[in-house]
Formats: C-alpha cells, sequence, structure tokens
C-alpha cells in the first residue's frame, strides 16, 4: 500500500514537473520570435528608406557606389547627380541611421554575448557618435588650421562613405536577422565594412587635401586627433570589456 502510493506520489511529481518543462521552450520560443519581428520590423523600415531615395533620385544607389572610389571631381559629381541636400540623399543617410544600428546591435547580442539592454543603448549611441566625430570635427581642424576648405573638401567624401555603408548594412542585416550565415561570419563582414569605410574615406580625404596646399602638420593633427586616437580608444575599450 505503501509502494503504490509512494509511486503515485512520483508520477504526480513528475507529470507537474515535466509540464513545466516542456512550457519554457515554448517560452523561450514566443520570446525569441518576437525579438526576431521586431528586427524584421527596422530591417523593412531600412529597405522602405531605401525605396524613398530610389523614388527621388532612380540613380542614386549606382552615384552612391562610383563616388565611394571618386577622388577627382567628386563635388561636381554629386552636384549634377546627387546633391547632398536632396531628399533621396538624406533618405540614404537616415538609412545608415537604421542598419548601422541594427548590426551593431546583432553584432554586440549575437557576436559579443551582451544583453540586449547593453546592446541597445551602444547600437543607438555608436552610429550618431561615429557620425558626428567625422563631420563635426573636420571644419573644427579647418578652423584651427585657418582654413574653411577642409570642410568644403571632404563633406562629400564623408557623406557619401556613409550612404555607402548604410546600403552594405541593409543587406547585412537582412541576412543577420533571418540566421542566414553564422554569427561569426557576420560579424567579420560587418567589421570589414566599418573599416573599409573609415580607411578609404582617410585615404581620398589625405589625397584631396594634399593636394589642395594644406600644410602637413595640419594634416598629421587631423589624423592623430581625429582618426586614430578614437579608434585606438575603442580598441582598447573592447579588448578590456568583451576580450578580456
Amino acid at each position: 500500500m505503501q509502494n503504490d502510493s509512494f509511486i503515485q506520489l512520483n508520477l504526480s511529481a513528475f507529470h507537474i514537473f515535466g509540464e513545466s518543462t516542456r512550457q519554457v521552450p515554448d517560452v523561450l520560443t514566443e520570446r525569441h520570435q518576437a525579438y526576431t519581428y521586431v528586427l524584421l520590423l527596422f530591417v523593412s523600415v531600412s529597405i522602405f528608406m531605401l525605396a524613398l531615395a530610389r523614388n527621388r533620385n532612380t540613380d542614386s544607389f549606382r552615384v552612391v557606389f562610383q563616388s565611394v572610389f571618386k577622388v577627382y571631381g567628386i563635388d561636381q559629381f554629386i552636384k549634377e547627380n546627387l546633391r547632398i541636400e536632396s531628399a533621396s540623399s538624406v533618405f540614404l543617410i537616415a538609412n545608415y541611421f537604421i542598419s548601422a544600428s541594427l548590426c551593431t546591435f546583432l553584432a554586440l547580442q549575437r557576436g559579443m554575448g551582451l544583453s540586449y539592454s547593453e546592446s541597445l543603448l551602444i547600437a543607438v549611441l555608436a552610429p550618431l557618435v561615429l557620425f558626428a566625430v567625422e563631420t563635426l570635427f573636420i571644419p573644427m581642424v579647418g578652423f584651427i588650421a585657418g582654413d574653411n576648405r577642409l570642410h568644403v573638401m571632404t563633406r562629400e567624401h564623408t557623406l557619401t562613405g556613409f550612404q555607402f555603408s548604410g546600403l552594405v548594412c541593409t543587406l547585412l542585416s537582412f541576412f543577420w536577422v533571418l540566421h542566414t550565415f553564422d554569427d561569426r561570419l557576420m560579424l567579420f563582414l560587418f567589421a570589414i565594412t566599418i573599416l573599409f569605410q573609415l580607411i578609404l574615406r582617410v585615404v581620398k580625404e589625405f589625397w584631396c587635401v594634399l593636394q589642395a596646399g594644406v600644410m602637413w602638420y595640419y594634416i598629421i593633427l587631423y589624423l592623430c586627433t581625429l582618426e586614430i586616437l578614437p579608434l585606438l580608444a575603442a580598441f582598447q575599450y573592447v579588448s578590456e570589456v568583451f576580450l578580456r
């Protein structure tokens, strides 16, 4: 009699805990689906920005890709094909903020294992800070050097670089959200995209200001304070926080 009661008690406990263990994966699956739907929503907004840009200027994508590798005559080329103040250009810049933030979030959350809140905070701030550094500090160096041509000569290179990165990040985020490829591969491609934009822009701007006759020490001041130093600081932070 006691054995029967003991067996019945064990069966009841197994039934209770078994139901609980089956419910946990269901809850996790629902959360994962909701999380994926939110990410897909942002991907859709990014694609919508690109559609608006394409609708306002059918050659906008071609102009961006050509201007990224163009050194001479980019000012006239942009004025004739994709003015910085145009609606299409503004939509492409808006797409950069959306797609770059999305890729940054995925890189931190999936690639480095940060929490959702930490990844979201950094993903929102990082593209804004990078955009501010690259667009506002160049006029500052020009003011120190007493040569306002620095801002005029480098503005198109900087903005088209961001627009190009936005196009690439939209493509990356689409495949990344859908788990089409391994997270480590997507993280590597995202890092290559950012480094490519930074290196190519620095080389093009360096050549432009050098051809314009800007003093060497102002160029060195710009590179050391606004390019190399921020990258070293970011690398040091990532090494201490994520790679230790």
